[in-house]
């Protein structure tokens, strides 16, 4: 069960970072507003991170996945609007969208590592 008390500070950081529009899209879905306070203050994922399972969701539920190397995708009207997406690697939100901008993201240092990755190619 969902305690407020013992999120009480990551929940008023939350309402001083976000926009409206973030803040109405976790209003709108009491489920993942709390995933998402339960994952935000967890650490970046490291450099080498390579998950086994990547799944995407939104407010209609799971969207696409990756389990090894198949992937799968689930299809949806041509004028589907996501009001958010989440991304999970191995079972743990590490992304998550929503209102117009990232609420969060585990992925800084795997986004830096891609990055020195790709200067390496060239």
């Amino acid at each position: 069960m969902f305690n407020f008390e013992s999120h009480r500070g990551v929940i008023e950081q939350l309402l001083k970072e976000l926009s409206i529009e973030s803040i109405e899209v976790l209003l709108r879905y009491p489920q993942w507003r709390m995933r998402v306070i339960e994952a935000y203050h967890c650490s970046p994922l490291p450099m080498d991170y390579s998950p086994l399972v990547v799944e995407v969701f939104d407010q209609q539920g799971l969207l696409a996945g990756r389990v090894g190397d198949y992937g799968y995708s689930v299809e949806v009207p041509f004028d589907h609007v996501s009001e958010f997406t989440a991304w999970y690697f191995d079972g743990e939100l590490v992304l998550f969208q929503g209102g117009g901008e990232i609420v969060i993201n585990r992925l800084s240092l795997v986004s830096v590592a891609a990055l020195f990755e790709r200067s390496d190619e060239r």
